[in-house]
């Protein structure tokens, strides 16, 4: 596949003290099938003041592609990110692909990206991260696919997406603006991002085939902590749309969200009890997220990040 003019890609990575899991995000990426649309180049933003990432950078650099390195002392993940957007522009480049520091690639993911952008040319192109589980990993989690994504079929038109593989127009991120700050410490900060995006009309397309590949820390293969997650999906859900609601919608959704919330939340305990978690887990996040929703209306938001 050829074009004309490769288009530049920056791959933006924001990471914190993770040097082992980045080490194989990098290899990913060096050792994938390349297309000759994009120009690569990578960009790494270190959360951590002690620069604990700059070592595994070093042993990447002068390999093919350009790395830049930057670190951003504010633990508010919105700052980290608009720190990559701003070095990205700073190498002039045409799109950004956000991935994860936990993340790895497929070997054939830049050609199935490159396939969609040239038939498609999307302003964002989300694609799967699929969730990999540790051998101690509780069987319960891996029964319940708590953790786990849906798929879809490649062309199949978004109406949001999230920073853990997301490709995107710098002239959309220009003209709808950077993460929200007020995010930047509970998360939620790309959800509001592309929310933004949907609101002027953008394009998102799924491509199925640009695989990143997500392994489930031990310490967040709990239910404690996918509660914990749902919760804060739906304050941020409620959150971003809070300003659209009339006084009397937020009290119909306040007190709708309460009975199918409750009353979800009060059945999936009594299942989790009966089955050892096998049955249950996924109707208590549906339902705690409802509840969370409630929190979200108000301006609630507990904080995942900037610890």
């Amino acid at each position: 596949m050829k074009v004309k003019t490769k288009k530049k890609l920056a791959i933006c990575i924001c990471t914190f003290r993770r040097a082992e899991l980045l080490t194989d995000l990098l290899s990913s990426i060096f050792e994938s099938e390349k297309s000759d649309v994009f120009e690569l180049s990578i960009i790494i933003v270190d959360n951590d003041e002690f620069e604990s990432a700059k070592h595994v950078i070093d042993k990447f650099m002068n390999r093919g592609i350009d790395i830049r390195y930057n670190v951003e002392l504010s633990r508010n993940i919105s700052n980290v990110r608009n720190r990559c957007v701003d070095l990205a522009r700073n190498v002039d480049t045409d799109y950004i692909l956000f991935l994860d520091d936990d993340e790895f690639i497929s070997k054939n993911y830049f050609l199935g990206l490159a396939l969609l952008y040239v038939k498609d040319n999307p302003d964002v192109i989300i694609g799967p991260v699929v969730t990999c589980y540790y051998p101690e990993t509780p069987k319960w989690i891996i029964q319940t696919r708590i953790f786990e994504r849906s798929r879809r079929k490649t062309g199949t038109i978004q109406s949001t997406g999230n920073t853990g593989n997301a490709f995107i127009s710098l002239k959309l991120i220009d003209r709808v603006g950077g993460f929200n700050l007020a995010y930047g410490t509970s998360g939620g900060e790309d959800s509001e991002f592309f929310y933004r995006c949907k609101c002027i009309g953008t394009k998102f397309v799924w491509c199925d085939e640009s695989e990143a590949f997500e392994y489930l820390a031990m310490d967040r293969a709990n239910l404690k902590y996918a509660v914990k997650r749902a919760r804060r999906g739906g304050q941020t859900y409620a959150k971003i749309r809070c300003s659209e609601y009339s006084s009397l919608q937020k009290v119909s959704i306040a007190i709708t969200r309460s009975v199918y919330g409750g009353l979800g939340a009060i059945f999936a305990i009594l299942l989790i009890l009966f089955s050892a978690k096998r049955v249950g887990p996924a109707l208590l996040i549906r339902s705690i997220a409802r509840l969370g929703q409630i929190e979200g209306l108000f301006g609630k938001a507990i904080n995942m990040y900037g610890k």
